[in-house]
């Protein structure tokens, strides 16, 4: 994708089912619960959201131009925190053929990132 076409995507959207994702895959050691049972999306620090959209569009911009076509913007943010971070499910198993196995190497460009709460925030590290 190019620049003006991540543009015009809904980001917002990607990154609020990004970050649901987040919460329900995660569980807080300390809670021995997932995280989406004490937290919400509100609850991620400023720095944690910003760096999240930072890489929805890094990754958008290196996407074939047919993924949003093909997917709901729900299902890229759900499948690339999946697939980033390597749990049993994501791009590769949406039936998507070449394009999902093309959007899991791309996720896997990007660093595994865990969930932790400090102050009753939610940070991504």
């Amino acid at each position: 994708m190019t620049s003006k076409q991540v543009n015009k995507i809904d980001i917002d959207c990607i990154l609020e089912h990004y970050l649901i994702c987040a919460l329900w895959s995660s569980t807080n050691e300390e809670l021995g619960t997932h995280f989406d049972e004490h937290f919400s999306t509100s609850d991620f620090c400023a720095e944690s959201i910003d760096n999240a959209k930072k890489d929805i569009r890094a990754f958008l911009l290196l996407a074939p131009k047919k993924t949003v076509k093909k997917m709901e913007l729900s299902q890229i943010g759900h499948d690339f925190w999946l697939t980033r971070n390597h749990h049993g499910a994501g791009f590769w198993d949406r039936n998507l053929g070449e394009l999902g196995d093309k959007l899991t190497e791309i996720s896997k460009q990007f660093t595994e990132l865990n969930l932790f709460e400090n102050n009753g925030k939610v940070i991504i590290e």
